[in-house]
């Protein structure tokens, strides 16, 4: 269902919690969202939700994409144990309520929690999909804790003379496997030899320039081939800290 309103480019989208311009469309109207992911995720969430897919499997009550599991006779109400902790927690209840934290791929099912801690996907589905096309960029919202606590912390931490800038747009970067597995692998040895968890690990900032207009919009997340473009190449073959 797409619904298109009268206003102003300003109006606020319609997607609860999101407090982003409406998308105005090529022929002047305006649509009723900021993006075709909070569009989809609300004809999702005002689904009728009976409990069963279209062939009459019973869906797990959390994540609804999922049969329940199968325990001799008995269907169960989730798929697993992850969602079932997920739901009786109250962070990720797919049915009621309000879902302010979608997955970062599908942007249509809530994140799980695991091991109490907010994933970024809904599944392992979704998450597997992610680095098995790395390296990508994928949006963080406005709504989502994590794009307030960064942008929190970049703005504290501006020490240039030039005018503090305002944050527009939030993307986080799946590197390729390689790069993946050595920075775990680091991780690890520094966790070892200090016995602290996280290894230490500090969130930087770097500012480097682009040729093209990746992160622009949630259409523009493709790395171009321009060896000029810094941005693309390290998100590509990460960077080297002497240059």
């Amino acid at each position: 269902m797409v619904i298109l309103i009268q206003g102003s480019q300003n109006t606020t989208c319609c997607y609860p919690g999101c407090q982003k311009g409406v998308w105005q469309n090529p022929d002047g109207s305006y649509s009723a969202f900021c993006s075709k992911k909070h569009r989809d995720a609300m004809t999702v969430q005002q689904q009728p939700w009976n409990g069963l897919n279209a062939g009459g499997t019973k869906l797990c009550k959390n994540c609804r994409s999922r049969p329940g599991f199968v325990e001799g006779s008995r269907v169960h109400d989730f798929c697993g144990m992850r969602c079932r902790i997920a739901y009786q927690s109250g962070g990720n209840q797919a049915t009621g309520g309000q879902v302010t934290e979608l997955c970062l791929l599908c942007g249509l099912r809530p994140k799980v929690v695991i091991k109490g801690k907010l994933s970024d996907f809904c599944s392992n589905t979704c998450k597997e999909d992610t680095f098995k096309s790395a390296p990508l960029i994928l949006s963080i919202g406005e709504e989502m804790a994590s794009f307030k606590d960064v942008s929190k912390q970049f703005l504290d931490s501006w020490k240039h003379k030039k005018a503090l800038p305002s944050v527009v747009k939030i993307w986080k970067i799946y590197c390729n496997k390689s790069h993946t597995d050595n920075f775990f692998s680091y991780k690890g040895a520094i966790e070892r030899k200090i016995g602290q968890t996280g290894g230490n690990s500090r969130r930087r900032w770097h500012g480097t320039s682009r040729t093209c207009t990746i992160g622009d919009s949630e259409d523009q997340t493709n790395l171009c081939q321009d060896v000029a473009c810094s941005l693309c190449r390290i998100i590509e073959t990460s960077f080297d800290i002497n240059k």
